[in-house]
């Protein structure tokens, strides 16, 4: 199975996107990452790791506040 298929990885994906649209901050979500990664889940730290590079590279300018 891809690990875009692994149901733990689009859940976590996406609960990074929305948490981040609606104005969590990136360091407030490493610390998560952190423990992911001392609790071994893989997949989840390449979801969150992959969301968070993602919103670094358009410099968090999709909060959901910016769109309305």
């Amino acid at each position: 199975m891809s690990l875009q298929n692994d149901p733990m990885y689009k859940m976590v994906l996406e609960s990074t996107y929305i948490s981040l649209a609606q104005g969590v901050e990136p360091q407030m979500l490493q610390y998560i990452l952190e423990n992911y990664e001392e609790d071994e889940n893989y997949e989840a730290c390449a979801a969150m790791t992959v969301a968070l590079a993602q919103w670094k590279e358009y410099e968090g300018n999709c909060r959901i506040g910016n769109t309305y």
